[in-house]
């Protein structure tokens, strides 16, 4: 999942005071979807990946403060 908010990131990410928000209306529901996972698997990895500091969602939008340790994240072992 890491992985795919980072390449949203690039792919549709918009500078913010934050970090890069991604500029989509992605809901976790959604988000599920695309990644053929439970909804509730994915809130629960929203939820640890935001406590981490690797993301923020405010109001349906995904924010990546640091988009090197989001990636630095999902490459470790």
């Amino acid at each position: 999942m890491a992985a795919k908010l980072l390449k949203l990131s690039w792919d549709h990410g918009v500078e913010d005071e934050d970090g890069v928000r991604i500029d989509m209306n992605l809901t976790v529901t959604y988000l599920a979807e695309m990644l053929g996972s439970k909804r509730e698997t994915v809130s629960r990895q929203v939820k640890k990946l935001n406590e981490q500091g690797l993301i923020m969602v405010k109001k349906n939008k995904f924010i990546i403060p640091d988009q090197e340790k989001l990636s630095k994240y999902f490459k470790m072992p």
